[in-house]
């Protein structure tokens, strides 16, 4: 279907919504470089207190050689503006691990997709954004309004699947129920009236809200052509080509037969659960995250094993481990109405459990605490199935 605006596309007004939206795609296309710091903040649905709140200080320098992001550029720590948290340069993102000196690569070719798995940069994300709804085909509708300070567009995208922008340009992301509700997604643009420049963007969908300020902006003050990411590179750090799971520093299955490692950690009501107080025949350890799709997914299929299995068969522990506020933790499990405890997951148990941050990851021990089985991700159908034949092993 084609776009529609909100308002009645044979009005003037219509006129002069798509005529500022092609002045300002052509003002963005036109900055050579920005440097400005990004305070972001990460929203689980229905809850107003932040998962996440975060500043990020960004360099973006045109690339008209990349025909996907359209630009490079690198973030740095808000502390150290030197210090180089990661990169994309056209070629390939890079991701910076300060904690083991090291720089993973990826060039795009590890993983079969038809697009780069690589954020846009503040700028060159508003860019894409605007050009989507002035040329895309998909069932769009847009608004414009106009208040003291700025003007605000609001874009809403009426497909089957979720969009998202990835790796410069519009992707349709198939998701299937229950891990998406609603497939509509949200974009909201802030441009400032001192500058004619976006100054924030807004997403929105049914399982994430993300809002991004741009602050302490610098226009064109780099030449893009002598851009060199040696520069901005740590020394001594060994660059290495990115592979699959790449986050998980250490293979988790390497803890296979081995003892769990120990943990004791304190819920938001106060009490301590220590796997040591675990007594069933089975136990299944879930790390997970309330900003993870695929973790959402898993929850109707942990319910249902709860529900199967008693205590003493089976019980099943679920760890926070993207850093969600306790409000959101809580927020989370009683809105996705959790059987089973959700917990805040320590630094040191991730590492301890070689998960490398990434989610879901689901550990079997039997009831001597041994890891018997390691799985990473979840698809119904297999990772459920595969679980299930486990736990039935563990139970003879």
């Amino acid at each position: 279907m084609m776009a529609v605006a909100l308002m009645s596309s044979c009005t003037a007004k219509q006129v002069d919504t798509d005529t500022f939206l092609r002045e300002m795609r052509e003002r963005l296309d036109q900055i050579q470089s920005a440097s400005y710091m990004i305070e972001s903040w990460d929203y689980l649905p229905g809850n107003p207190e932040p998962r996440q709140h975060l500043f990020v200080y960004y360099k973006e320098l045109k690339n008209q050689a990349d025909s996907t992001v359209g630009a490079k550029y690198l973030h740095f720590s808000v502390n150290d503006s030197t210090l180089l948290d990661g990169a994309y340069d056209g070629e390939a993102k890079y991701m910076v691990y300060h904690d083991n000196k090291s720089i993973v690569r990826d060039d795009f070719t590890a993983r079969n997709l038809p697009f780069r798995v690589v954020s846009n940069p503040f700028f060159r994300s508003a860019y894409h954004i605007i050009d989507y709804a002035l040329t895309t085909s998909d069932s769009i509708e847009y608004l414009l309004t106009d208040s003291v300070d700025f003007y605000k567009f609001h874009l809403i995208t009426h497909e089957e699947e979720q969009i998202e922008f990835i790796g410069g340009k519009a992707q349709h992301i198939y998701s299937s129920r229950p891990l998406i509700a609603d497939p509509t997604s949200e974009y909201e643009i802030w441009f400032s009236k001192q500058n004619s420049l976006p100054c924030r963007i807004k997403r929105i969908q049914d399982h994430d809200i993300n809002d991004h300020i741009c602050h302490n902006l610098i226009l064109n003050a780099e030449n893009p052509a002598g851009f060199d990411l040696n520069d901005y590179l740590p020394q001594g750090y060994i660059i290495r080509p990115y592979k699959v799971r790449e986050r998980s520093a250490v293979d988790a299955n390497n803890m296979l037969n081995h003892p769990a490692p120990i943990w004791s950690l304190t819920d938001l009501e106060g009490k301590t659960i220590s796997l040591k107080d675990l007594h069933s025949q089975a136990i299944l350890l879930e790390f997970s995250a309330t900003a993870c799709g695929p973790c959402q997914a898993a929850i109707p299929f942990l319910k249902h094993l709860r529900k199967e299995y008693s205590d003493e068969e089976l019980q099943i522990i679920s760890f926070e481990t993207w850093g969600a506020s306790d409000s959101t933790i809580k927020f989370y499990a009683e809105k996705k109405e959790l059987t089973y405890p959700y917990i805040r997951a320590t630094e040191d148990m991730l590492n301890s459990y070689k998960t490398g941050g990434s989610a879901p990851w689901f550990f079997l021990l039997d009831s001597s605490h041994f890891v018997r089985k390691v799985f990473f991700g979840f698809g119904e159908g297999t990772t459920d199935q595969e679980i299930r034949d486990v736990i039935k092993q563990l139970m003879k």
